[in-house]
């Protein structure tokens, strides 16, 4: 009987343990930022990054075809340049990582640019140099009533790259269900 109460004790510590430790670290990114990286965004040039942002909520399950479109609009979209730092940064958003940069995210000095969506998703960057960009966008997730769901953003994420002369076509978009 004492050595079942023992092992009871002990594969308890364990796992309150291997709990805590779990709590405690997390997943966590930390990437140092270069700013040399992201120079190429202090230039301009005659690129332009043109786009749309929205999803589609099936209303009624994933056999219906009753479906509701939601855009961007009104909202910022966020033209990033690239970089292990930017990268890292992002995927924290997207995939709602804890981020250990102590700055609040998004304060980086690496020359964001952002657009506001027009009422049909639509957002345009223009007098872009040549480089590689994230863009992202985050819309106000909808239930199956149309309100919106507290905290419940749908995020985002598309890399592209501008030559410094020519226009690029930028699609975020994904059905929610």
């Amino acid at each position: 009987m004492n050595k079942q109460i023992r092992k009871t004790q002990s594969f308890a510590a364990i796992a309150i343990t291997l709990l805590l430790t779990a709590c405690a670290s997390g997943p966590t990114k930390t990437v140092a930022f270069d700013a040399s990286a992201v120079a190429f965004a202090n230039q301009t040039g005659n690129s332009i990054v043109s786009g749309q942002a929205f999803y589609t909520r099936d209303k009624n399950g994933a056999n219906s075809v009753d479906n509701t479109t939601y855009s961007c609009a009104g909202r910022k979209v966020r033209l990033i340049p690239l970089s292990t730092y930017t990268k890292a940064e992002t995927d924290a958003w997207v995939k709602k990582i804890r981020w250990s940069d102590p700055r609040p995210i998004g304060s980086a000095p690496y020359n964001e640019r952002s657009a506001v969506c027009d009422a049909q998703g639509n957002f345009t960057f223009e007098s872009l140099p040549a480089g590689k960009w994230i863009v992202f966008a985050s819309i106000p997730f909808k239930s199956a009533n149309g309100s919106s769901v507290a905290g419940a953003d749908v995020n985002f994420r598309e890399f592209t790259e501008t030559d410094g002369k020519n226009t690029v076509r930028v699609i975020l978009a994904e059905a929610a269900n």
